[in-house]
């Protein structure tokens, strides 16, 4: 960190201005489609919780924070046109896994992180299983590791695995730096910090085994790939920021990493002026991914997994937009929703006040969700052919597990 990253430090709640704002609800040029399976992982979803993340939260308190948060809908949310629950699974416990560890390591020194990143490693490469009385969120690893090798070879569990240790090493140790000195990186500092940080690229990774279309190494290497993942959880990323905001002001625990408050606190504007910047960067981005779509490069035999990947990399974007606007402001984000990071502090009662509108300027009302469960909904439709399929267009129906 260099005087180059800062402008000085920030104390606790000064982010807290009472404005009222005016937040719009973001949109996309992706489908927005409704999974078969949004709540088929609940249940399962909720057994872990207690199973291999009591040794993280042992208040049943906290526990029962995170049945409500709905975490379970997010992974079908964002593989909506998924219809096999055994591919969703792992991309499932994942999800829950980073999400968690995220919320508990948020000021969680960075040598202590350190020696659980180079564990987690080890795990997810399949180079050693959790000992008994390691953190349960090992298990976790090590069961989606395996789920996976049903549907993918080696090379792309090391990728994944390396896409993981990154999330940690340039993402959440890079933030708490900044957080337990309460100092603002500067905004484009923020910007990749926050890239890494929300985890979206090994996220993104996971629509290989669960579409079913693996994409060579060269292929995946390629810059405009490699151009639209980075994009991808730069949106992501500045989503989470703007659906979070509330959480980050409540906490009131020197939260300088937020793309919305290192604007407000460089450029020394009204949060609703930082909100619409960050909005505007958000839209920038999203315009940048639907060029790149329109204009692939001609990748031969591979174009059709290609363009599979790719529609799917702005599917996951829709679809994590329909988890926060049905779901997470509600239920995650709200007052009393979350749970406090080791290390932190109880949230405090905000003045600030949030309206989200639509693209229209009227109010946006959530769908009622009553408890755990939920409507039924309609699948939306998708071509089969770009869900499961070979280069050369037969179906593909992955790897059996070896004995």
């Amino acid at each position: 960190m260099t005087s180059t990253d800062h402008q000085g430090p920030t104390a606790p709640g000064q982010s807290d201005t009472g404005e009222e704002l005016v937040i719009p609800r973001l949109t996309y040029p992706w489908p927005t489609i409704d999974s078969p399976l949004a709540d088929a992982l609940d249940e399962e979803t909720f057994r872990w919780y207690d199973e291999d993340y009591a040794d993280v939260f042992p208040d049943p308190a906290d526990r029962e924070r995170y049945r409500k948060q709905l975490l379970s809908r997010v992974t079908p949310y964002m593989f909506p046109t998924a219809n096999d629950i055994d591919r969703l699974r792992p991309a499932a416990r994942w999800m829950n896994h980073i999400t968690l560890m995220d919320d508990f390591f948020d000021l969680t020194p960075a040598e202590e992180i350190a020696p659980l990143r180079n564990r987690i490693y080890q795990v997810m490469t399949g180079r050693d299983d959790p000992r008994p009385g390691e953190l349960g969120l090992l298990r976790q690893l090590a069961a989606a590791r395996e789920e996976f090798r049903r549907y993918v070879p080696q090379f792309w569990i090391d990728r994944m695995a390396l896409s993981h240790w990154q999330y940690i090493h340039y993402g959440l140790m890079e933030e708490v730096a900044f957080r337990r000195q309460g100092i603002y990186p500067s905004i484009h500092r923020c910007r990749m910090i926050r890239m890494h940080s929300i985890g979206q690229r090994p996220f993104a990774d996971q629509i290989e085994p669960v579409t079913g279309v693996l994409l060579p190494g060269d292929v995946f290497n390629h810059p405009v790939v490699q151009r639209l993942r980075d994009l991808q959880a730069c949106v992501i990323a500045l989503q989470n920021d703007i659906s979070s905001l509330h959480k980050e002001l409540a906490l009131g625990q020197n939260e300088v990493v937020s793309q919305i408050l290192s604007v407000r606190h460089h450029r020394q504007v009204s949060l609703q002026q930082a909100v619409e910047e960050v909005v505007a960067m958000h839209n920038r981005d999203v315009e940048e991914i639907w060029s790149l779509q329109q204009c692939l490069p001609d990748f031969g035999p591979h174009q059709a997994a290609v363009e599979n990947y790719v529609q799917h990399l702005g599917i996951q974007i829709a679809g994590l937009q329909n988890w926060y606007d049905q779901i997470g402001r509600q239920f995650r984000y709200g007052y009393g929703g979350f749970v406090i990071p080791q290390y932190g502090r109880k949230e405090i009662k905000i003045k600030t006040k949030m309206a989200y509108v639509d693209p229209d300027g009227t109010p946006y009302e959530p769908p009622r969700i009553y408890g755990y469960s939920r409507e039924e909904r309609s699948a939306g439709a998708i071509d089969d052919a770009l869900r499961y399929a070979n280069d050369n267009g037969t179906p593909w129906q992955g790897q059996e597990k070896a004995d």
